[in-house]
């Protein structure tokens, strides 16, 4: 399916995922969904999230806003449409952008979230806070990514494994962007694309910043929702470690037919020497006793995986 081959009733969701906001303003919590189109279970969390909030008359201190990332690549289901909109928040590309130059699908989203981003009275809010929350195409990845500015104990509450050393290794996050306009930044990967529980991950990381920042009184998760998450699950019954950090990226182009090996999990543990995965040059092998991070089974990605110890 292409995006010109979409029924007409078909219309592209809007921007504004959620916007609620109370007394005191003094924390900003601004999160994006769908930054890669593929990965719906965020856009699912959140519509969630905020009806919940509105239904149960939750007040919220502070303000929460929610931004659907690629909304054309979410329509045909896609990663990416021209290119990932997750590594184009370069200064540079940013600087093009602002002087109309917007060369592909990806350039003209970036375009639009930076105009709802650039908006938002940043100066008024005390705190300002940015989760990208995201799934992943190995089983087991339930994990938040850290970057220089993350405040730990925020990232420890949601009781997920911590990375380390990769939003350093890859250029163009929007994460990275978002340091620079002074926000604490974190990434959440709720689990499998396509599996639910990544749904119910989702909701139960998004909910617990909220209490962690106190945003919210503590109020209590439908019991459903906790039971089917299994982000508690992955720390104490499957030995992974709480902190790990990034030593290698394995990046990838198309050209590299780079495929693999299948039935690799997210954290699991691989010895110096054990194939990987391999394209056109042959194997790929492990350089080290390492953790496996986000093997990627997915025909769109520029990282074939991460290792971390």
């Amino acid at each position: 399916m292409t995006l010109e081959s979409l029924p007409s009733n078909e219309e592209i969701p809007a921007r504004i995922i959620g916007d609620v906001a109370g007394e005191p303003q003094q924390t900003l919590l601004l999160i994006t969904a769908c930054l890669h189109g593929n990965e719906i279970a965020g856009l699912k969390a959140l519509r969630y999230i905020f009806e919940y909030l509105e239904s149960n008359q939750i007040p919220i201190k502070g303000r929460l806003i929610a931004l659907l990332g690629n909304r054309k690549a979410y329509m045909i289901n896609e990663r990416g449409i021209q290119y990932d909109l997750n590594r184009i928040w370069h200064l540079e590309t940013i600087h093009n952008i602002e002087k109309h130059k917007k060369d592909s699908p990806e350039h003209q989203e970036l375009a639009e979230l930076l105009q709802v981003i650039h908006a938002i009275p940043h100066q008024k809010y005390q705190r300002r806070v940015f989760l990208d929350l995201h799934t992943t195409s190995g089983a087991n990845g339930v994990f938040a990514i850290a970057t220089d500015t993350s405040d730990v104990r925020v990232l420890q509450g949601l009781g997920a494994p911590i990375i380390t050393g990769l939003a350093g290794k890859l250029k163009g996050m929007a994460m990275k962007y978002l340091d620079t306009l002074d926000y604490e930044s974190f990434a959440f990967e709720g689990g499998l694309h396509q599996d639910p529980e990544a749904f119910y991950n989702i909701i139960l990381a998004v909910w617990r910043t909220l209490e962690h920042l106190d945003m919210i009184e503590t109020h209590v998760l439908p019991q459903n929702i906790v039971e089917k998450a299994g982000i508690d699950k992955l720390v104490s019954e499957c030995a992974v470690p709480k902190f790990l950090d990034v030593h290698y990226v394995h990046h990838i182009k198309p050209k590299d037919n780079f495929a693999m090996k299948p039935g690799f999990r997210n954290f699991d543990f691989v010895r110096k020497g054990e194939l990987l995965a391999t394209d056109r040059k042959g194997g790929i092998f492990a350089h080290k006793d390492s953790f496996l991070l986000m093997p990627l089974y997915q025909k769109q990605g520029e990282d074939g995986f991460f290792l971390t110890e």
